[in-house]
Parts: structure tokens; C-alpha cells; sequence
């Protein structure tokens, strides 16, 4: 079982939109951390593209995980085909490149019988500490200096 010790949240900037997206839904677990825009001008939505993208993308890990369990790779496609679908309906203009298309970084876990399957990309990391140990254990990114 996995217990949640602590979160944190930093957007950066208390004035803009925070970028950055986390969830849970029965044994999964995901953070997902939007790169900031370089777009030309409004893109998606109200807030910034990557705020789009984080905050769907997270529905859309809560929304779907049941049905994937541990397929992590279902989950992900599913939720990468909803975005996409998502995206060319709502965008309020065609990208002037692939520089304006929104992005982020990703760690995605299921925890189950006794294991935990991740899955991630960019540069999210996992920091695990399991019951009794000395030394936590670093998946993913590896954020050294920190």
C-alpha cells in the first residue's frame, strides 16, 4: 500500500495559473509538471497551454484508471488519444509550430499485490521510502542535488 506523506506545489508565480497537475484514483498515482509556454499568443483555454494540458490530462488519468488497472501503457494512449481529440476541438487557433504545442513531464504509478509498476517521461522522478528502510530509493529523473 502506498500512503501519500507529502505534497507540494509551487507554481512559481502566485499570480499565474499553476502549470503543474497531481491525482490519485484507487491504486494509481500520477504527477504531472506542464512546461511552461512558448506560444505566440492565447493557444487554449483561459490559462496557458500547459495549465490546459495538466489539469485535463489529470481527469483523465481519474477518470480512466479503473478501466486500465496496471496498464499503464493503455492508460497513457487512452489519455494521450483524449487530449489530442480534446485539443483540435477546443484550440482557438492552429499552432504556428511545434514550439506552441503544450508539453509536460510525467510519473504515473500503479500499486497493487504487493508491487508498484511506474511509468514516466520528461524529467518527473519518483522518491520512494519504503516501511522501515534506511535510504530512499530514486526512479525516474534523478534530482541529486536536491
Amino acid at each position: 500500500m502506498l500512503h501519500i506523506l507529502e505534497t507540494l506545489s509551487d507554481p512559481g508565480d502566485p499570480g499565474k495559473a499553476n502549470e503543474d497537475a497531481f491525482g490519485y484514483a484507487g491504486g494509481h498515482l500520477w504527477v504531472i509538471d506542464g512546461a511552461t509556454d512558448v506560444a505566440d499568443g492565447p493557444l487554449i483555454g483561459s490559462e496557458t497551454g500547459a495549465h490546459w494540458l495538466a489539469q485535463r490530462a489529470s481527469r483523465l488519468f481519474a477518470g480512466l484508471a479503473a478501466r486500465h488497472e496496471a496498464d499503464l501503457r493503455g492508460l497513457v494512449r487512452e489519455t494521450l488519444e483524449a487530449l489530442q481529440r480534446d485539443f483540435e476541438q477546443e484550440r482557438l487557433r492552429v499552432p504556428n509550430g511545434r514550439h506552441e504545442w503544450p508539453s509536460a513531464a510525467m510519473m504515473l504509478l500503479h500499486a497493487s499485490e504487493g508491487w508498484i509498476r511506474a511509468a514516466n517521461f520528461a524529467d518527473c522522478g519518483l522518491v520512494l521510502l519504503a516501511d522501515g528502510a534506511a535510504q530512499a530509493q530514486i526512479f525516474g529523473a534523478q534530482h541529486n542535488s536536491r
